[in-house]
């Protein structure tokens, strides 16, 4: 009819999508609907014609029922004409195409990661916050008693959509009883204490949503002043860097990460004086969309380390596997993943079994996170 106007986006869905929305009833619908790694947030409400720019939907789109065009924040690509309102049939195709177009892809929260121990490509969206809460339970050794607790809390911020910086702080629990790995035998103890800080950094060279990968580089410089294992004081500094992969399948339901880790450590204890150690490995996951707020999947982990980083002194080399479980609604997630040791060198008969002196048998990774 006259005064109807299409826009880009309305010409390709005017046939896709219509929503039964009341055309002059005021009122707000707020959904978070997320992009996978991009925060997207649809408000319906009662305003007038604002003459705005329309943007693609990554970030804050808003419709209103009564008003002419949509208005989403990102980049510019074309304002609309001013002085000329759609109707409100177009008002809600235009609605109908986006919110479909969206939840088409949109599976995570912002930056959300359905995996434990592996990161993917995305990055925090400029100035969204994120605050998570890390739980690691490690138990199991050859024999006797054997907890340890590693506590992490971390800030996260957005710099810009491609550049991403966190603060940990960290603290750990242990409690050994008669414990003994393969080959070593550990103190008694019972002690709990704050185990340093670390930094993050993380770059999105390749997005995984827009590429036909995600690739991302991540470096961790971080001070540690309990011993992981046996839970003894001790100075460390470390750098952890990696290498991450990222590839989406089936329009997002299927996420696929490969991590690539190399990370120098620098030690030092009350007894022996400072020494340097390499750990290299890597960390893969697959996690599949069963609907809205739920994803299940399965990780794994290779480890290894050499003494005086010289890669002919390998000290040992672990893998473990195991599933995750991955909870979103809104602005918070949970991630749960179980991951057992499949196979170890050396084993206390200094063969392939299961290495229980830097590892353990099963280790269980929480975590609970929220953006703000």
């Amino acid at each position: 009819g006259g005064g109807r106007t299409h826009t880009p986006i309305g010409n390709q869905i005017l046939s896709l999508a219509r929503l039964p929305i009341p055309p002059r009833r005021p009122e707000q619908l707020q959904v978070n609907l997320r992009p996978v790694f991009m925060p997207v947030r649809f408000t319906l409400g009662n305003q007038k014609c604002p003459q705005k720019r329309f943007r693609p939907p990554f970030a804050s789109v808003q419709f209103t029922a009564d008003q002419c065009q949509p208005t989403v924040s990102g980049r510019s690509i074309q304002p609309l004409k001013q002085g000329r309102c759609m109707n409100s049939t177009v008002h809600r195709r235009v609605f109908g195409l986006t919110a479909l177009a969206l939840v088409t892809t949109a599976t995570l929260l912002a930056h959300e990661e359905p995996f434990g121990y592996s990161r993917g490509a995305q990055s925090e969206a400029k100035g969204e916050w994120e605050l998570t809460q890390w739980s690691t339970a490690r138990t199991g050794k050859e024999s006797g008693r054997y907890w340890g607790l590693d506590l992490s809390t971390e800030l996260e911020y957005g710099v810009t959509d491609r550049f991403q910086a966190a603060l940990y702080l960290n603290t750990a629990y242990h409690f050994l009883e008669n414990s003994r790995g393969s080959s070593e035998t550990f103190e008694d103890r019972n002690r709990f204490g704050l185990n340093g800080a670390s930094i993050e950094l993380k770059y999105q060279l390749l997005n995984p949503i827009h590429d036909q990968w995600g690739f991302a580089v991540y470096f961790e410089p971080g001070y540690g002043s309990i011993d992981k294992v046996d839970g003894s004081r001790h100075d460390e500094y470390e750098l952890e860097t990696r290498l991450i992969l990222q590839k989406n399948f089936f329009d997002d339901r299927l996420v696929t990460v490969l991590n690539y880790i190399f990370e120098p450590e620098f030690k030092r204890s009350a007894s022996s004086p400072w020494s340097t150690h390499l750990n290299m490995g890597w960390t893969a996951g697959a996690s599949w969309k069963l609907n809205r707020h739920w994803r299940i999947g399965a990780e794994t982990r290779l480890s290894t380390e050499f003494e005086d980083a010289d890669l002919q002194k390998a000290e040992y080399l672990v893998l473990s596997a195991g599933p995750t479980v991955h909870y979103n609604s809104d602005r918070f997630y949970a991630t749960l993943t179980v991951l057992p040791q499949v196979i170890g060198w050396p084993d206390a008969r200094g063969v392939a079994g299961l290495h229980l002196d830097e590892k353990e048998k099963l280790e269980v990774r929480l975590k609970v996170g929220t953006e703000f």
